[in-house]
Order: structure tokens, then C-alpha cells, then sequence
């Protein structure tokens, strides 16, 4: 199973993410999940709270804010 990411929303709310900076974060439809250092850590998170398959993982952008998804399921 694979979760879907809603990139229109991604994209009107790429500068709400600065408090995650520095971080890796799983994102599954509108909402972050887990976070983590590495992208593995924020994986294993997401999976202790249940989240299976290949959720979209990205990497929140010192300074800007600004997201770079690094997996993802495109979807709405």
C-alpha cells in the first residue's frame, strides 16, 4: 500500500515546515507524521506509528524552509 501525497497542498504550505529545518519528515496525504534526523530515523518513526508501504519522505531545507521531497506517490 502505498500513501498518496497531496502536492497542491505542498506547495501553499511549503513555508509552514520551518519549524521541521533541518530535518527529514515522513508526509503522508496533508499531514507530517514523523520526523528524524536521518531519513531512515523519520521511517522508522512513521513505521512505530503504524504507517505502512513507501510513504513520501523529504528533507526540510535549512534557512528557507523550503521541502525537498526525496520519495514520493503522487496522488490527491
Amino acid at each position: 500500500m502505498s500513501h498518496n501525497v497531496d502536492y497542491d497542498w505542498l506547495s501553499r504550505k511549503s513555508k509552514d515546515f520551518q519549524e521541521y529545518a533541518g530535518l527529514y519528515v515522513v508526509i503522508v496525504g496533508r499531514e507530517i507524521v514523523a520526523t528524524g534526523k536521518t531519513a531512515e530515523e523519520a521511517y522508522q518513526e512513521a513505521k512505530k506509528i503504524g504507517v505502512k508501504g513507501n510513504p513520501a519522505i523529504g528533507y526540510v531545507r535549512k534557512g528557507d524552509g523550503g521541502l525537498h521531497i526525496l520519495t514520493a506517490q503522487a496522488g490527491g
